[in-house]
């Protein structure tokens, strides 16, 4: 971490077994600490440390082709109005919005051939909620928003797809950013109609830690142990 945050004015570290996040500055003082939501146990957030380039607001929710496959695909074939209830749109090979009529569904077999994906409106019912924070890596992994924020008050917050969902998300924007980029009214005034995506381009890059750690320390100096929630180490005796 120090090797990877050397000139970097702040970090950003999210410990997925403890399911928190903390935004450190060059002096190693925690700016900004937070509950997160990781992955579960069967799509695990993957550890990596990588650096933060841009933080979009009112974002596209652009479905992974594994969960369109599984988990949406069914229910549309199932019945067509589960796109319009969720505000899902069918976006084509050449990115152009395709009408639902006009795909042949009764002719897709277990999504062999869905030549299509899909793309969830900006909005609050986003499933990225209204932020975004993204982050350099191949597995499509990034910081976000989310529109069931009620799901941070409890102890089990293992249970996302594998990104991590973060409680104050203008907080750690504002981190990110080291200036005043967002104000909590953003994400509390209602906000029905879909608005085009922004992206915010980071001055700095911030480095992104994505650890597995069994412990840590808190503000009083006591040292914490976590549960390993994705059973990768046995007990020796």
């Amino acid at each position: 971490m120090h090797r990877q945050s050397q000139h970097a004015p702040r970090f950003v570290f999210v410990n997925i077994r403890g399911a928190y996040l903390k935004g450190i500055d060059s002096t190693g003082k925690v700016e900004v600490q937070m509950r997160t939501i990781v992955g579960k146990t069967d799509s695990r957030t993957p550890t990596m440390d990588t650096y933060a380039t841009s933080i979009v607001t009112n974002p596209y929710w652009n479905v992974p082709k594994s969960i369109a496959i599984r988990e949406m695909l069914p229910k549309v074939l199932e019945d067509e109005a589960y796109l319009t209830r969720n505000r899902i749109q069918i976006i084509d090979k050449e990115g152009q919005v395709v009408d639902p009529s006009e795909v042949k569904w009764k002719k897709i077999e277990k999504g062999k051939d869905f030549e299509y994906r899909f793309r969830q409106e900006t909005g609050e019912d986003n499933s990225l909620g209204l932020l975004k924070v993204e982050i350099k890596n191949p597995l499509a992994i990034y910081l976000h928003d989310t529109n069931a924020r009620y799901l941070f008050a409890g102890d089990e917050r293992w249970r996302s797809h594998g990104c991590v969902r973060v409680q104050k998300p203008a907080d750690l924007a504002n981190f990110m950013a080291g200036k005043k980029m967002l104000t909590d009214d953003f994400f509390t005034e209602p906000d029905t109609t879909a608005r085009p995506p922004k992206w915010n381009k980071l001055e700095n890059r911030i480095p992104v830690f994505l650890f597995y750690l069994g412990a840590d320390v808190n503000e009083k100096g006591a040292i914490v142990y976590f549960d390993d929630v994705y059973k990768q180490t046995k007990d020796k005796v």
